[in-house]
């Protein structure tokens, strides 16, 4: 049978305490985003480069962070079992598209504005923790999600009875694990940057 709603794999009181800190979240990714958009056109104007790239980053996966935040939302409120499997496929597209995402826009401008930024090892120390624990998600997690995206939600194989198969194999506790998961790395990612960079002065994640 499956399971339809977060409470049957999370206790009804951490499944709240998420949702609030979601809601919350949410909410001041929004702020950090429209303050982030005066800052770009800024150094657009000067062809900033590798400032431009420090805010794309920031920008892509705080934009990421935000669609995980609904996708988890509807976790928690799935009525119907097909709600689910849908919400689960769309989770998967999201994730495979971020996970590749990040991982271009990370490139040698982004790392050069970063490396000017850091003043301490522990500021460097809590970088490299953060690369390494987006890496590992992505080593970890990648082929099952890469799997249901291009099976079941960005392509969609001819065979309509295999397609069935794999959405039934869905875990979906899994995924919504996963789920918050990234919502949380991405969250101490921008709280990083916002914390070493020009973005200080942006809202508090």
């Amino acid at each position: 049978m499956i399971s339809n709603k977060l409470t049957d794999v999370m206790p009804e009181d951490l499944v709240k305490q998420i949702e609030q800190s979601s809601d919350r979240s949410m909410e001041q990714a929004l702020l950090t985003l429209n303050s982030i958009k005066g800052k770009r056109k800024e150094y657009e104007l000067n062809s900033d480069a590798k400032k431009i790239a420090l805010l794309n980053v920031a920008q892509f996966t705080l934009i990421s962070q935000m669609d995980f935040g609904v996708i988890l939302k509807r976790y928690f409120h799935a009525d119907l079992s097909w709600e689910l499997n849908f919400n689960s496929r769309v989770f998967a597209l999201t994730l495979y598209e971020f996970m590749n995402g990040i991982t271009s826009l990370m490139n040698k401008e982004f790392h050069e504005a970063i490396s000017s930024m850091i003043k301490t090892k522990q500021e460097d120390e809590t970088f490299q923790k953060i690369l390494y624990d987006l890496r590992e998600f992505r080593k970890t997690n990648e082929k099952t999600i890469k799997y249901i995206r291009h099976n079941v939600i960005a392509h969609k194989d001819s065979d309509a009875k295999f397609q069935l198969e794999i959405i039934e194999s869905i875990n979906h506790g899994e995924l919504m694990q996963l789920n918050l998961q990234i919502f949380q790395l991405i969250s101490k990612f921008h709280a990083f940057l916002s914390d070493i960079s020009f973005l200080r002065n942006t809202p508090s994640l």
